[in-house]
């Protein structure tokens, strides 16, 4: 019959040396474990710290694409305006055969002065003292503003065709024979000579008061057109158109009595 060997027990100074290198090798095992994960966490770092840095030269390529995408944006946008624009813009057209209301504006203004009829001079934009323009008579009270209007009774904006005798009337541009200078004697009001004699009686009073002024600024230059004979035959006309005018008003002594005042003065000296 074999014998059973009976197991020793550790002492325990035994025990407490093993326990001690127990601790010891878990300490070691625990520091190696947060060593290598402190080596993995820079690895980490290092690796998110090179993605997103970026070369100076791949910072320039993005900023070349975006902006060349940027431009294209531009352009297809200002394409697309342009088109809306075209689709909306309203063109203006005479058309042959609508009929048409032609005028002449001739006023003593200055050389410089610009008048627009119209919005914006859709139908005429004059500089200086004389031109002409067309308004489709569909369209015609466009250009009948109050100003405008003011014009046709002065005489300095004049209707030369278009209008029935009623429209005329009602616009106050039916003109009697001779009551308004045509576009050749109106440029050259004084140069015409003694004609003038025979048209002044037959102006408006508005283109009466026009020719005065020619005159007056004619003399002053110097022309040899106006000659005190013809000028005495003028205001002798003038007096009488204005005879009736209230005392002390100007005109009762003539439109061209600072004419021959200017002429005595000279002869004076």
């Amino acid at each position: 019959m074999a014998t059973q060997t009976k197991k020793r027990e550790k002492t325990a100074e035994e025990k407490a040396a093993f326990a001690e290198k127990m601790a010891k090798a878990r300490a070691e095992k625990k520091q190696e474990t947060e060593e290598r994960n402190e080596v993995k966490e820079e690895q980490c770092i290092n690796v998110d710290e090179t993605e997103t840095k970026e070369s100076p030269a791949e910072k320039e390529t993005e900023a070349q694409a975006f902006t060349k995408s940027d431009v294209e944006k531009m352009i297809a946008d200002a394409l697309a305006k342009q088109a809306e624009a075209f689709q909306h813009t309203q063109v203006i057209r005479v058309q042959a055969d609508v009929e048409r209301v032609l005028f002449l504006w001739q006023a003593p203004v200055a050389d410089y002065n610009v008048i627009e009829f119209g919005d914006n001079g859709m139908y005429g934009r004059i500089t200086g003292q004389v031109g002409r323009f067309y308004v489709p008579k569909p369209e015609l009270a466009r250009v009948l503003t109050q100003a405008n209007r003011d014009h046709i009774d002065r005489r300095w904006l004049i209707v030369l065709d278009g209008l029935t005798d009623d429209e005329r009337e009602a616009m106050n541009c039916k003109y009697k024979d001779g009551e308004i200078l045509d576009k050749g004697a109106f440029a050259k009001l004084v140069a015409i000579g003694d004609d003038i004699l025979a048209l002044y009686p037959k102006l408006c009073d508005s283109h009466k008061l026009i020719v005065a002024q020619r005159y007056l600024e004619a003399f002053e230059n110097g022309s040899k057109y106006v000659t005190r004979e013809r000028v005495l035959k003028l205001n002798d006309m003038s007096k009488k158109d204005n005879a009736k005018l209230p005392e002390g008003n100007p005109l009762k002594r003539g439109a061209f009595a600072s004419i021959i005042d200017k002429m005595n003065e000279q002869d004076a000296k």
